[in-house]
């Protein structure tokens, strides 16, 4: 590369103030000078490793004039420049910026981002995109459907290009000649097509041989998209390893009969399918010949088979044998008579030897007044901080509850946990309210009589300050709960542990994330005087998240419980911010 290359004007305009705020610099201290000094001694790897957090110019604007070293940096064939096209940057600065980093570092750009057509036609009317021959990357956003053919029509000239995201919010033509004039370039491995629009016209003919089979590795289908279309699609990237469709659905009005899908590189593959009955989904899935490794489906439908766990693992094990990860979210939904759909399965299908084996679980979520039903791999757990072996995944199942703030939706809350209920047990409740209602949360522990773990952020504060007015026997029924481990993500003072321990007297673990102003040391010994005043009391572990813990603080709460005898026999430890005390 041309050594003697001159910088940018658009860099020269600035000069008059760069020479003012070197004057400034004498001003410096003698620290701020040496960071500088030192700054300038990292290698140019740790600088290429930044500036690929930069776009073109913003590396012209940053670096172009310091020096002769990085002149050299930012003129190295080993520097490579994405440029973007910010919407903050006014339409000729855009336009004077780029030609200029073009006219001398061309050969330097890997990739290309538009996010109008407008400046996609002022660029178009300066530049030629075929002349770009080591770009890799072109993202066009917002782009109409005119100036986008106009642009792919050029794109087969580029042997390196490798990457194509195309978004649009509106287009008239027929989707079949964008995809065609894409399956054409030859060194394309990743394409992502988005369109805001539901009714769309894919009429793709089938591919007659191997000539025209596209390069393409991973295929993002982000806009509808009917099964019989998908399976045209896909007949032309038989190479494909990643497939992900965003809108699915089935086309019931068109029977024809959906192509056989071979993919046999494909190893993911995600589905995002609308108002599709199982029996149409399955007869679809069938169709698919590969070895899936990680399999991600997500389904809004009336359809309650869908939780059917014996026909999900008759279809698993016959058609993806090596399949590794499985995701499956079902969102439950309220008919036109505001009823949800008639479950005519068996309790706990998810939690037979097929999933347990394979670590699959499953959990439910309360969104006002929206089911979700997911399975997905087991990763470990807040409540086994303590258990590395020996994990019961017949009892996982998690209930999360979140937006029911309104009263009004209250009730709409336990009749929804009683319709998950007759799906499957639950195990472990999470909510994810910024305060949880106290007679609330009493009255969905007597709802989940199988309940072993709790956590939430907050008890709510004017129930707490108000907590006389309510009588005694609101907790009485909730001693027969089995809840041992808690998670808290806030406690303001000593009241709300003792209303932790009203609420589940039979709690073994408490996780607290906060105990915001209160003294650590007051905090632990008033607990552990509580739990030794009173022999009912099953605690015996706690969790703090302590910020900015030490090994120092550490070895003073051990001495302060030995000097104390608050415990005889313990062991305490610190694990980053967070320290662990368990005793017998």
């Amino acid at each position: 590369m041309n050594q003697n290359k001159r910088k940018l004007s658009f860099k020269d305009s600035s000069q008059e103030t760069t020479k003012k705020s070197r004057k400034n610099k004498n001003n410096c201290t003698n620290e701020l000078i040496q960071s500088i000094t030192s700054i300038e001694s990292l290698s140019n790897e740790v600088f290429y490793e930044i500036f690929d957090y930069l776009d073109g110019c913003q590396i012209y604007e940053s670096f172009s004039n310091l020096n002769y070293r990085f002149y050299q940096l930012i003129n190295s064939s080993c520097l490579l420049f994405k440029m973007i096209d910010y919407f903050t940057i006014i339409d000729d600065d855009f336009l004077n910026n780029w030609n200029e980093i073009i006219s001398y570092n061309k050969e330097q750009i890997f990739s290309l981002t538009f996010y109008t057509s407008s400046r996609i036609e002022r660029f178009l009317s300066s530049s030629t995109i075929q002349s770009f021959i080591h770009l890799q990357a072109l993202f066009l956003y917002n782009v109409q459907s005119d100036i986008l053919m106009s642009v792919l029509i050029n794109l087969s000239s580029l042997p390196h290009l490798q990457s194509l995201t195309i978004n649009m919010f509106n287009t008239s033509i027929n989707l079949a000649d964008i995809y065609q004039l894409v399956f054409n370039l030859s060194m394309l491995k990743y394409y992502k097509l988005s369109i805001d629009v539901t009714d769309l016209s894919i009429s793709l003919p089938i591919p007659i041989n191997e000539q025209h089979q596209s390069s393409i590795e991973s295929l993002i289908i982000d806009h509808s998209c009917t099964f019989q279309q998908l399976s045209t699609i896909v007949s032309y990237t038989l190479k494909l390893r990643y497939l992900k469709l965003t809108h699915g659905f089935n086309d019931t009005s068109n029977k024809l009969l959906i192509l056989p899908i071979k993919l046999e590189n494909l190893t993911y593959f995600s589905l995002h399918i609308y108002s599709v009955e199982f029996h149409d989904f399955q007869r679809f899935i069938q169709k698919i010949n590969s070895n899936l490794k990680k399999l991600n489906i997500s389904i809004q439908c009336q359809d309650m088979t869908y939780l059917h766990a014996y026909q999900w693992e008759q279809l698993l094990l016959k058609y993806f044998p090596y399949l590794e990860k499985f995701y499956l979210m079902y969102s439950d939904c309220i008919n036109n008579d505001n009823q949800y759909p008639i479950y005519s399965g068996g309790i706990n299908q998810f939690s037979t030897s097929f999933w347990i084996q394979r670590k699959w679980i499953l959990k439910a979520q309360i969104e006002g007044i929206h089911i979700k039903y997911v399975i997905y791999s087991y990763s470990k757990t807040w409540y086994n901080d303590f258990e590395d072996t020996n994990i019961e995944y017949s009892t996982s199942a998690t209930l999360i509850l979140t937006n029911f703030l309104s009263l009004l939706f209250v009730d709409m809350l336990f009749k929804n946990v009683k319709r998950i209920l007759t799906i499957t047990q639950i195990y472990h409740l999470i909510i994810t309210e910024q305060h949880s209602s106290i007679r609330v949360l009493v009255q969905l522990i007597k709802l989940l009589p199988d309940l072993l773990t709790l956590k939430l952020r907050s008890l709510s504060l004017d129930e707490i300050t108000n907590l006389d007015n309510i009588p005694l026997e609101f907790f009485s029924n909730s001693s027969g709960n089995h809840v041992a481990k808690v998670n808290i993500g806030e406690i303001n003072d000593i009241e709300d542990f003792h209303l932790i321990l009203n609420i589940c007297p039979f709690m073994v673990y408490l996780k607290v994330k906060s105990i915001n102003s209160m003294d650590i040391k007051l905090f632990l010994r008033t607990i552990l005087k509580t739990v030794n005043d009173d022999d009912h009391y099953y605690l015996r572990s706690l969790c703090f998240h302590i910020p900015l813990a030490d090994d120092q603080l550490v070895e003073n709460l051990h001495k302060m419980m030995e000097y104390e005898e608050l415990l005889n026999q313990f062991t305490i430890k610190r694990v980053a911010d967070n320290i662990y005390l368990q005793w017998s």
